[in-house]
C-alpha cells in the first residue's frame, strides 16, 4: 500500500511540473510572439528593414505550447499566420524569419532567394529551398491562400516555383527591403492631401467611371450563392466567375476609373481578409486602370478592420483613394478642377449601440461638416455626385423610378439628415450599394436629389430573387454637357453582355 502511495504521490507532482512546464511555455511562446518586435518606431522601422539570414517552417498540434524553431528561439520572429487555418484544425504551422545580429550590407550573409520544389516536399521541410549570399534583399515573408491567391503590393513578389500545400494551396510571398516600408494607418490619414485629382481626357471630355459593388470575394471553394438562371452550370464557384465577369467588363468598357463601393469580400467566411482583398482588386491591377475603394458593412468580419484593408490598399499599384481623416475610413474628393467632383463617404457597417441605432450605423456628423468644407472650395460649380455603401432612407421614397426594387432599403435608423445635406449643397446625384438586387435610380421629389443602386456584381453573396442576374452599373461625366448618364451590363447570358440597358440622362 506504501508503493501505491508513493507512486500516486510522484504522479500527482509529476502532473503539476507538466501543467506548470506548459503554462511556462504557453506563456513564454505569446511573449515572444508579442515582443519580438522593437517598442520605439524607429527601432521598428530599422529591425523590419534588415534583411534575413533565414526561413523555416515549423508545423505542431493544435494544443502544443512551444510552435516555433527550438534553438536559438529568442531570435525567430512569427511572420505568418497559421498555414493550415481552418482546413486541419487539429495541426497549426508557421512561417518562421531569423534577422541577424548585426548586419554589414555586402558582408553578411543571408536570404538571396527562396523557391519551392514540391518534389521535395517530404525530405526537405515542404520544399522550401533558401540561397544564401552577401547581396540579400528579403525583409519578411508571409502566406496568402488558396490556389487563386495573388499578390499585388509594392515591394512584394511571390515565391518562385510553386505553392505550399499544406491541406491547400500558401502562396509563400516576399517582402524586399529595397522597397520602403508602408507608413503607418496615423502618417497615412495625417499626411494625406484634400482632394485626388483623376487624370483627365481632355480629348474626349468623358470620365467613364465602372461601379463594382458587393463583389463578396470569399475563398477559392466557395459556390456561387442563389445561382440564376438554372441552365448555369452546377459546379459554378463564386469567386471564379465574379472575376470572370469583372474582366469582362474592363475589357468591353476601358472605363478611366474603377470604384469599389463596399462589401468586396465577404468578411465573416473568408479565413484571411488579406487574401481576399487583393483577389477582389487583381482584374483592375492587371488592366492598369486606376481605382478608389469605400468599404461596406461585411469588409470588416474577418481578421482585418477597414484601416488595415485601407493600409494593403494603399500598396497596390492603381490605387488612388485615401483613408480620410474624419470618423470611417474611405472619406475622400476624386476631381478635375473646374469638371467634376465626386465625394466618397464611409457609411459604415453594423451599429455598436442597437438599443439607439438598431441594425445599421450611419453617416456622421463630422463627415458631413467635411462634405460641407469640402464643396465650399470648388469654385467654378463643378459636376458633383457622392458614393457610399449603406443606401439611406430616402433611397426608397423616390418617383420615376427605373430599374430594379425586388427588396427593401437595409438603412440606418440614425442617419443625421444626409439627404437633407445634399440638398442644401446641391450635389443633384447620390449612389449606393449594399441591396444586392436593387439596382434603380429615381428622383426624391422633396430633396430634390437622384439616388441610385448599383446592384450586385459578385457571386459571394446573396441574390437571384425573382430571377435577378448579377449586374455593374456604369457611369459617364461630361463637364461640357453637363450631364451624366448611366447604364447597366449583365452578368448572363454571356452573349447578352453586349447590351446595355436602362440607360439614362441627367442633366445636372
Amino acid at each position: 500500500m506504501r508503493i501505491l502511495a508513493r507512486k500516486g504521490h510522484f504522479l500527482r507532482l509529476y502532473l503539476v511540473y507538466a501543467v506548470i512546464l506548459y503554462l511556462f511555455l504557453l506563456i513564454l511562446d505569446n511573449w515572444l510572439v508579442k515582443t519580438q518586435l522593437p517598442t520605439s518606431f524607429n527601432a521598428r522601422v530599422a529591425y523590419l528593414q534588415t534583411p534575413i539570414e533565414n526561413v523555416r517552417i515549423v508545423e505542431c498540434g493544435l494544443f502544443s505550447p512551444f510552435c516555433r524553431p527550438v534553438l536559438l528561439f529568442w531570435r525567430w520572429d512569427r511572420s505568418s499566420k497559421n498555414l493550415y487555418q481552418s482546413w486541419l484544425p487539429w495541426k497549426r504551422a508557421y512561417v518562421f524569419v531569423k534577422r541577424p545580429i548585426r548586419y554589414i550590407s555586402g558582408v553578411t550573409k543571408t536570404v538571396e532567394n527562396i523557391f519551392i520544389d514540391p518534389q521535395m516536399a517530404k525530405g526537405n521541410s515542404y520544399g522550401l529551398h533558401i540561397q544564401h549570399g552577401p547581396n540579400g534583399d528579403v525583409c519578411d515573408v508571409e502566406g496568402l491562400f488558396g490556389s487563386d491567391a495573388t499578390e499585388l503590393r509594392r515591394g512584394w513578389i511571390p515565391v518562385q516555383s510553386d505553392f505550399l500545400y499544406l491541406g491547400r494551396p500558401v502562396l509563400l510571398t516576399q517582402r524586399y527591403c529595397s522597397y520602403p516600408l508602408v507608413s503607418t494607418i496615423e502618417s497615412l490619414k495625417n499626411n494625406e492631401p484634400s482632394f485626388v485629382d483623376v487624370p483627365f481626357n481632355k480629348q474626349k471630355d468623358t470620365l467613364k467611371i465602372l461601379q463594382l459593388s458587393d463583389l463578396h470575394i470569399s475563398s477559392e471553394l466557395t459556390k456561387c450563392r442563389d445561382s440564376y438562371p438554372p441552365e448555369r452550370p452546377s459546379d459554378c464557384m463564386a469567386d471564379a466567375t465574379t472575376r470572370t465577369f469583372v474582366t469582362d467588363l474592363l475589357k468591353r468598357e476601358s472605363p478611366d476609373l474603377v470604384l469599389f463601393t463596399g462589401d468586396l469580400i465577404t468578411g465573416d467566411a473568408v479565413d484571411d481578409s488579406k487574401t481576399s482583398l487583393m483577389k477582389a482588386l487583381a482584374p483592375v491591377v492587371d488592366y492598369e486602370i486606376p481605382f478608389a475603394v469605400t468599404y461596406g458593412n461585411h469588409d470588416s468580419l474577418g481578421d482585418l478592420a477597414n484601416d488595415d484593408m485601407a493600409q494593403i490598399v494603399h500598396q497596390v499599384p492603381g490605387n488612388i483613394g485615401l483613408m480620410g481623416n474624419i470618423s470611417g475610413v474611405g472619406n475622400y474628393v476624386l476631381r478635375s478642377p473646374d469638371k467634376f467632383a465626386i465625394y466618397v463617404l464611409d457609411s459604415h457597417a453594423g451599429t455598436t449601440n442597437g438599443r439607439a441605432c438598431p441594425l445599421y450605423d450611419a453617416i456622421k456628423k463630422d463627415q458631413l461638416a467635411w462634405l460641407r468644407s469640402r464643396k465650399t472650395e470648388f469654385q467654378n460649380d463643378p459636376i458633383q455626385m457622392v458614393f457610399f455603401h449603406i443606401p439611406l432612407r430616402e433611397f426608397c421614397e423616390v418617383d420615376d423610378m427605373v430599374g430594379s426594387y425586388r427588396e427593401k432599403c437595409s438603412s440606418s435608423y440614425c442617419d443625421p439628415g444626409t439627404a437633407k445635406t445634399l440638398n442644401e449643397l446641391q450635389i443633384p446625384l447620390a449612389v449606393a450599394g449594399h441591396d444586392h438586387v436593387n439596382d434603380f435610380c429615381g428622383i426624391h421629389k422633396t430633396h430634390q436629389v437622384r439616388f441610385c443602386m448599383a446592384g450586385s456584381s459578385g457571386f459571394g453573396g446573396y441574390g437571384g430573387h425573382g430571377g435577378y442576374i448579377r449586374r455593374a452599373r456604369i457611369w459617364e461625366l461630361n463637364p461640357s454637357e453637363r450631364t451624366i448618364r448611366t447604364w447597366k451590363r449583365l452578368e448572363w447570358p454571356p452573349e447578352d453582355r453586349s447590351k446595355i440597358f436602362d440607360d439614362q440622362t441627367f442633366n445636372v
